[in-house]
């Protein structure tokens, strides 16, 4: 077994500093050319003899796509990840970003209970937290309802007879009518 060796530690400020990396625009909406505005750069290694060694390094760094959008960027790499069907290498953009990220939208006069849930069901579904998204999404609706001051609404029942009747209700499906009739909120049909 082989003992601890010798620790070596380097962090290097902007040692990657405009260099470009290709990665996925949040405002462009497609992968894009940035340019590491600012970087902080650590590289780490461990000599345990002369024929053993393991190392890694850092790359923390502030992108800015063509376009002007500011991202974060962590990427690093790890010699005990490196084999023959991986580099060894890992990035992660903040926020986390890719082709199927909903963003975040910014909306005025929305009470600010609204707007968390807003912001964490977006967050969930971006996670694939799909549960807690449905969930979030539940949320939302009841809180511009409570906001809106919209407690029912005209929806259509089946009877034991077979036969549909309009009738008030106060459940989720009965408030979302609620805003319909309101005209705070427009439901679509499209025809079959």
């Amino acid at each position: 077994m082989a003992t601890a060796g010798k620790i070596t530690e380097k962090l290097t400020e902007n040692k990657t500093k405009g260099v470009e990396v290709r990665v996925y625009c949040l405002e462009c909406k497609r992968e894009q050319n940035h340019v590491v505005v600012v970087s902080a750069d650590m590289d780490w290694s461990q000599d345990f003899s002369d024929d053993f060694w393991i190392s890694s390094e850092d790359n923390y760094q502030v992108i800015r796509c063509k376009c002007g959008h500011l991202s974060f960027r962590h990427s690093s790499w790890f010699s005990e990840y490196e084999d023959r069907d991986s580099s060894g290498r890992t990035e992660k953009l903040y926020p986390e970003i890719d082709a199927d990220t909903l963003p975040v939208k910014d909306f005025k006069n929305v009470p600010d209970i609204v707007c968390r849930i807003y912001n964490e069901t977006i967050q969930a579904f971006n996670h694939d937290c799909f549960t807690l998204c449905a969930a979030g999404l539940r949320g939302i609706v009841e809180g511009v309802c409570a906001d809106k001051a919209v407690t029912d609404g005209l929806v259509e029942r089946k009877q034991k007879d077979g036969s549909f009747q309009m009738v008030r209700s106060d459940k989720l499906d009965g408030k979302i009518s609620g805003l319909c009739e309101g005209i705070m909120l427009t439901l679509f049909q499209t025809e079959s």
